[in-house]
């Protein structure tokens, strides 16, 4: 029961205040290393981390866990084949998988998700993202060598190499060998 001195009210009651304290909304922005490479080249993916508040530390901190699907499946509907965790999160920034290197031809798609914690939501990049998809080709190498037979000792020949890149990426060949 209360009485206000100045309006003369009185009255009685009970109640309570309930505030909900909603998580933040991070945002996530993802890069591959590279949209295209040569079969047997490894690349990574870097998730952009933004608008995390408090992110916990120790237990219960979030994570960034990285998911590779393909070759050739971009609703990412078949099982993944790298599934990698980055150390836990701190707070907004970067956070890079490890190498992976696909098992052969095809265009590999990357999804991207942050675990959450207490104070932050959830979030996954959607498969077939932008920059989130990386051919996979094989290059086809055309060895000549003139004369066809080996030259005596102290002897010369001519030996070309023809490399045809099939697709529109650019490749660096860092290393070839004649075996």
């Amino acid at each position: 029961m209360f009485f206000h001195p100045l309006s003369g009210q009185s009255g009685g009651g009970s109640g309570s205040d309930v505030t909900t304290v909603l998580q933040a909304a991070p945002a996530i922005v993802t890069q591959v290393s590279a949209a295209g490479v040569q079969n047997g080249t490894s690349f990574t993916d870097t998730a952009t981390l933004s608008g995390l508040v408090n992110p916990v530390q120790g237990p219960g901190a979030g994570s960034v866990t990285y998911s590779v699907f393909g070759p050739n499946d971009p609703t990412c509907a078949g099982p993944d084949l790298y599934l990698g965790t980055d150390d836990i999160v701190t707070g907004d920034g970067d956070y890079t998988s490890d190498p992976f290197t696909p098992p052969g031809p095809g265009t590999y798609f990357w999804v991207v998700t942050y675990t959450g914690d207490l104070n932050n939501a959830p979030v996954t990049s959607p498969c077939g993202a932008p920059n989130e998809n990386v051919r996979v080709i094989d290059i086809d190498i055309d060895k000549t060598v003139t004369p066809a037979s080996q030259p005596a000792p102290t002897g010369s020949f001519t030996y070309s190499i023809v490399v045809t890149n099939p697709t529109a990426f650019p490749l660096t060949i860092n290393t070839l060998d004649d075996d």
